[in-house]
């Protein structure tokens, strides 16, 4: 944490099962990725594209960037473990 030119570093690591924590991480990373290629799928298929209402092509492209960017911060996360 940084404000005001005071710099407060917290060690957590000895409060924090690591291990636990990177299992639990890696299970919601895992359904994360299985939620993107599901949605990803349906988004490919033309027919699903061309025939669903507009509104729910809306939904699962948001869920498809919601997916996404839920990856790239748990995949952060995973990484800053020590």
């Amino acid at each position: 944490m940084h404000a005001e030119g005071v710099t407060i570093e917290l060690n957590t690591a000895a409060s924090l099962d690591v291990e636990a924590e990177r299992a639990r991480l890696a299970k919601t990373l895992a359904a994360t990725r299985a939620e993107l290629e599901a949605v990803g799928r349906k988004l490919a298929n033309p027919s699903f594209v061309d025939r669903a209402p507009a509104e729910i092509v809306a939904k699962n492209r948001d869920r498809l960037t919601t997916a996404q960017r839920e990856i790239e911060r748990l995949t952060e996360r995973i990484a800053a473990l020590p």
